[in-house]
């Protein structure tokens, strides 16, 4: 399932057709993959067809995007395990840009607790994305997590 972060703003008709034509069209920049973190500098995506198969294809897709502007576009593929939701690909079109990033993601985590009606308590995000620490924020080594009550 794919799930538009503005639902209102986008219909689920022909999104993975926009989805593709962003991703081939547009660079994209991975920020995590599979609990690698790319903070130092975001390298760009070698391979866009491969990349959207990824995410046409997996069940827990998250989209963030804006029908105003296609500047700022985080996609990513959410994990559940032990009520927390944590990320195993982010990507974006923007570098460098942690602190938006770190926005869609926590909203994501909200929308699979409220859209979705799963039960999370918990968010887990890679630390450089969460700066300044939270004093509520429990540091994991290079992630952080937090009840999504504290944020």
């Amino acid at each position: 399932m794919i799930t538009p972060a503005y639902p209102n703003q986008r219909r689920h008709e022909g999104i993975l057709e926009e989805l593709k034509r962003q991703i081939m069209e547009y660079p994209h920049y991975i920020y995590l993959e599979e609990e690698e973190i790319f903070s130092a500098e975001q390298p760009r995506i070698a391979n866009p067809l491969d990349c959207y198969e990824v995410f046409a294809a997996s069940p827990n897709t998250v989209l963030f995007w804006s029908s105003k502007t296609c500047l700022h576009s985080t996609k990513a593929i959410y994990r559940m395990q032990d009520r927390t939701v944590s990320f195993d690909l982010v990507i974006d079109m923007a570098q460098e840009d942690f602190n938006w990033v770190f926005r869609n993601l926590c909203l994501a985590a909200f929308g699979v607790r409220f859209g979705l009606k799963q039960k999370v308590e918990w968010v887990k995000l890679p630390k450089c994305f969460a700066e300044p620490l939270h004093p509520k924020m429990i540091v994991e080594g290079e992630f952080v997590r937090m009840k999504l009550e504290d944020m």
